[in-house]
């Protein structure tokens, strides 16, 4: 009986260290399960399938070959960077099946920010001109469009925009009054001269403004090469690719 019991010690000792490492286990999934919570997976979390077939030509023999070589140009220009969760494997020997799951609550809510930022920075950036013209006409072009920067370039021609608009304005009352007055021919031409360089002024300072405008669609292509390998900024602030 004595030696009995003797043998038992290590197997309950190892019982006992077996129980301790199980339960310190069970703690830290469950701590880390309330911190992180539960990723599911495209089976429980839903996405969308698609089935794709790829045309052979007849009597291919390296059809699996083929439609690899098809799934690598896919993710290439589908998600060359490897961040998206999208499965593509192939089907037979002429079918290919994308799998994109449902977008996460997280990515819903970056998704939603990312609108609202491109919106702002829409409104920010673009110049109607119906809203540039109503500004110009009340004097506070320069507030509304120029920015925070007054020294900035785009601050500086709307200054400059202003100046012609106003000078067109003058030389415009100067002709219509000279021709109230009844006054000569050089006279009037010259107001006349007047009223073209300074409407050819303002047209064209107009027109280099509004061409500073940036829409959704040129802003969300601006975006998209930004993040491309090999984009580079040139002096000017222009996006440069290699």
């Amino acid at each position: 009986m004595f030696v009995n019991r003797l043998q038992r010690k290590p197997a309950m000792k190892n019982l006992w260290l077996k129980l301790g490492i199980l339960t310190v286990l069970c703690v830290l999934c469950a701590w880390r399960l309330s911190t992180s919570g539960i990723r599911y997976g495209k089976d429980l979390q839903g996405g969308v399938s698609l089935v794709y077939s790829v045309r052979m030509p007849p009597n291919q023999q390296d059809a699996d070959r083929v439609l690899g070589r098809v799934i690598d140009v896919l993710k290439q220009r589908v998600n060359p960077q490897g961040v998206l969760d999208i499965g593509m494997t192939p089907q037979g020997n002429d079918r290919i099946e994308v799998v994109m799951p449902l977008p996460s609550a997280e990515v819903r809510a970056l998704q939603e920010d990312f609108r609202a930022r491109l919106e702002a920075l829409v409104a920010k950036g673009s110049v109607s001109r119906q809203d540039l013209s109503l500004a110009l006409a009340n004097g506070t072009a320069a507030s509304t469009f120029g920015g925070s920067d007054p020294a900035s370039l785009r601050a500086l021609a709307i200054v400059d925009l202003q100046r012609a608009y106003d000078e067109s304005n003058t030389a415009r009352a100067e002709y219509s009054a000279l021709g109230l007055q009844n006054a000569d021919a050089a006279a009037t031409s010259a107001a006349e001269d007047r009223v073209v360089l300074a409407e050819t002024r303002y047209e064209r300072l107009l027109a280099s403004i509004l061409v500073m405008t940036m829409d959704r669609a040129q802003l969300s292509t601006a975006l998209e090469l930004s993040n491309k390998p090999g984009a580079k900024r040139a002096a000017d602030g222009s996006l440069v690719l290699d």
